[in-house]
């Protein structure tokens, strides 16, 4: 027997099945562990309600959710959809603690100018989807410009009870404009800064007109939901707190909360114009006042004199006549310098030609409320922006992709067969 012959008997080789099967398995692992979607593992909770991409500027957007069981909420996010890299949690939330909530708010930050973003959302453990989709997008602005000269919109939002609404998501639409959102204070105070309207289709800075007509949407944690339709000139501010669970509409010819604003004695129903224009903010119709002293207050034709008689309707006559020039935004105050007993009074506020006339009540003791709403004012049981089969809110263009189940096919394909031919490679040469 020969060296050689002893060499080849003593040498090892691997079963031509057993080799296959390596190759096999280890194809299948390449494929699915390292050519895969970071996301193909997570699984999928379809329970977001609403969905929008808002106060969009050129290094900064929120994204804001709804989802119909309170869930932790966070966005990851990137400049490509295979690398939702940075995770960011909600604006409330901190390094040490996650709250759930049904309204969901994440600021993305240090954004670059003019770039498309892409998005998820996740409550830890699940990606988070509607209408079956879990990928969206958005669009960043090219430059910042805040140029417009509007006041911001505000107010406060109080539950039915009165007692201050926190938590509650505010959304202003304004037609062919983004979004914009906020979260409500503790106090139940929430803002808009309307000088950061962008219009959609070219994300440059929108300056509508006061007469404009917005939306204000309301969604508190409760499941309450609440809206307000207005011109701009009346938003900045709303006079009075906002309850949740009515629905407000606040048009030229009608005074603030609903209710009319029409001249007592007039039987034209021609809305009126600008120059003609007065608003009695507060106190309401039949409104129930525990002070003597009400701040009076309204808007009308900037720079011109409005004036207010108060009568006693019972009782004692009693007359208080005040007048006050409203400012360069057209907003006007009376702060009455003596108190009213207890009893109910008639109010007419005049300015040029319009009239308004109101009733309301002093009593000694009891809660300030906001009078009646209008009369279409209702409870409402589901919010008035339903989402539909998909998500169309341009500039911010959230655009729903199917969501990734497993990695780029191609990609595996070509590993898979690269791994083959090694192996058959391998094959031939044992």
């Amino acid at each position: 027997m020969t060296y050689s012959d002893l060499y080849q008997k003593s040498g090892f080789k691997i079963p031509s099945f057993i080799a296959v099967a390596i190759i096999a398995g280890t194809s299948f692992l390449v494929s699915n562990f390292f050519l895969g979607s970071p996301q193909s593992s997570q699984a999928i909770k379809s329970n977001v309600i609403t969905l929008d991409a808002s106060n969009i500027s050129a290094t900064r957007a929120n994204v804001v959710w709804r989802t119909a069981e309170k869930e932790i909420g966070l966005v990851a996010f990137g400049d490509s959809k295979q690398k939702l890299s940075t995770v960011v949690t909600d604006e409330r939330d901190t390094a040490t603690r996650k709250s759930k909530y049904f309204n969901h708010s994440v600021l993305l930050n240090n954004l670059k100018p003019n770039t498309q973003y892409y998005f998820s959302l996740t409550n830890e453990k699940e990606l988070l989807s509607i209408n079956n989709k879990t990928i969206f997008s958005l669009q960043t602005a090219a430059l910042d410009n805040r140029i417009n000269s509007l006041k911001p919109a505000y107010g406060t939002v109080v539950s039915s009870t009165g007692a201050p609404e926190r938590n509650t998501l505010v959304i202003l639409r304004s037609k062919g404009s983004i979004a914009l959102t906020t979260i409500s204070k503790g106090s139940g105070e929430w803002l808009l800064p309307l000088n950061g309207l962008l219009r959609a289709g070219n994300l440059t800075l929108s300056a509508p007109s006061l007469t404009d007509q917005v939306t204000i949407e309301f969604f508190d944690e409760k499941g309450n939901t609440t809206n307000i339709k207005a011109p701009i000139q009346l938003i900045s501010p709303v006079s009075d707190p906002i309850k949740m669970g009515l629905n407000y509409s606040l048009p030229e010819d009608k005074q603030v909360l609903g209710s009319s604003t029409e001249a007592a004695n007039s039987s034209s129903k021609t809305e009126p114009t600008i120059k003609d224009i007065l608003k009695l903010s507060y106190p309401i119709q039949d409104a129930i006042i525990p002070v003597g002293n009400p701040l009076i207050k309204g808007f009308a034709s900037p720079l011109t004199t409005v004036s207010v008689t108060i009568q006693v309707l019972r009782g004692t006559p009693v007359t208080v006549s005040k007048s006050t020039l409203t400012d360069s935004q057209g907003v006007w105050k009376i702060a009455l310098s003596k108190s009213l007993s207890a009893g109910s009074y008639n109010l007419i506020a005049k300015n040029g030609s319009s009239t308004i006339a109101r009733q309301f009540t002093i009593t000694k003791s009891g809660e300030q409320v906001l009078g009646e709403a209008t009369e279409s004012a209702q409870l409402t049981a589901t919010p008035t922006f339903t989402p539909t089969a998909t998500i169309t809110i341009a500039p911010t263009d959230i655009t729903p992709t199917l969501p990734s189940t497993g990695g780029n096919i191609t990609y595996m394909m070509y590993s898979s067969a690269a791994l083959i031919l090694l192996g058959l490679g391998l094959f031939l040469v044992f």
